[in-house]
């Protein structure tokens, strides 16, 4: 077998009635999870027969329903959330950090545990000093490994979330990151970040300007992004919509937007920038998680193997925007009316 069956083996490899012992934040998130599936898939079928001038009324129904359950669910995920070891630290930047945005990322992180073999190298040797191995059904011993265990290194997580260089879709290839992981932290930067004043913010263009700079010394040249797409016969852009194959004039296919030599597009510096400010992110909460479990905390890699090159480590609370996290207000989830009503209709329809 290769090294991709071995490791799909082993993702299959599990205990006999024992279940994973997953945190809240974990249990809550899968369930947000698939409430919002659930509630893509009506919205899209409600969508496709509104443009065909039909309705469904069950489907308009459930739509309600599904919407109110998953309101009930997200604000659970952010109770659980608020409890999280890593709670008070990013409190701390109420903008940049909205909460359930970050329920759903430390979901992420706390999913991502799974048991082991006893004798299994992949568990880490801190976690065998700190938690016993337990029996399955079938007599068989198994380990725990909870999710920021796994991570021993912030590569490792940034490597889960498919934000290492060289990661890319291949056709016909199995992924080797979550790319629902990789979305969420997409939100963060997106509505958390760039929208908000903060200090991940600041850094994001501070790095962006650098990043320019570098660029030029070395004699290339930043250009804003090409709105088209060049066909090689008509040897001219054509602006078109993004799945479009062939040119609308003489049916050749369309070339890509490939940077020429020593050109860097506009767009392309600007994805450099946002994927460094979140790497910055996962890399501190790595830190401030895994400090808050007792576990190891070693030096970023380029600093440890390079200390002439980059000597410069950002703390991770050097990066919040307030000294104490604002006080917690009470929160009224949305759909909680509805959701007590769907109850009280079904008590009544029981008796």
């Amino acid at each position: 077998m290769n090294d991709r069956q071995v490791r799909r083996q082993q993702m299959s490899d599990r205990p006999f009635g024992l279940e994973r012992p997953v945190s809240s934040v974990a249990f809550w998130f899968d369930h947000a999870t698939e409430q919002e599936r659930s509630r893509v898939r009506v919205e899209v079928r409600l969508s496709h027969l509104e443009r065909q001038g039909r309705t469904d009324v069950d489907a308009a129904e459930l739509h309600l329903l599904i919407s109110a359950v998953e309101n009930y669910v997200d604000g659970r995920l952010v109770e659980y959330a608020l409890q999280h070891p890593t709670a008070d630290w990013w409190r701390r930047m109420p903008e940049a950090c909205q909460l359930q945005t970050m329920g759903k990322i430390l979901g992420h992180v706390d999913d991502f545990g799974r048991w082991y073999r006893e004798n299994d190298p992949m568990v880490p040797a801190e976690t065998r000093a700190r938690r016993e191995p337990q029996t399955d059904e079938r007599g068989e011993r198994w380990m725990w490994v909870k999710g920021i265990e796994r991570f021993t290194t912030p590569s490792k997580l940034a490597k889960y979330a498919g934000l290492l260089p060289g990661q890319h879709r291949s056709t016909g290839e199995e992924r080797d990151s979550n790319t629902d992981f990789r979305t969420i932290l997409y939100r963060w930067m997106q509505f958390g970040v760039l929208y908000h004043d903060c200090k991940y913010r600041d850094r994001y263009y501070a790095y962006k300007l650098w990043k320019q700079q570098a660029i030029e010394r070395t004699g290339g040249r930043v250009l804003p992004t090409p709105k088209g797409r060049f066909c090689p016969r008509c040897l001219a852009e054509r602006e078109v919509p993004k799945n479009t194959k062939l040119c609308p004039e003489c049916g050749t296919k369309l070339g890509r937007k490939e940077e020429p030599p020593g050109v860097v597009w506009a767009g392309h510096l600007d994805n450099m920038a946002r994927r460094w400010t979140v790497k910055l992110f996962l890399n501190h909460l790595w830190v401030v998680y895994r400090q808050a479990e007792g576990l190891a905390v070693r030096a970023p890699y380029a600093v440890e193997k390079m200390p002439q090159e980059h000597a410069t480590v950002i703390d991770p609370w050097e990066m919040c925007d307030v000294r104490e996290a604002p006080p917690l207000r009470k929160r009224t989830v949305p759909g909680e009316r509805l959701r007590k009503k769907m109850l009280a209709d079904g008590d009544h329809a029981a008796e």
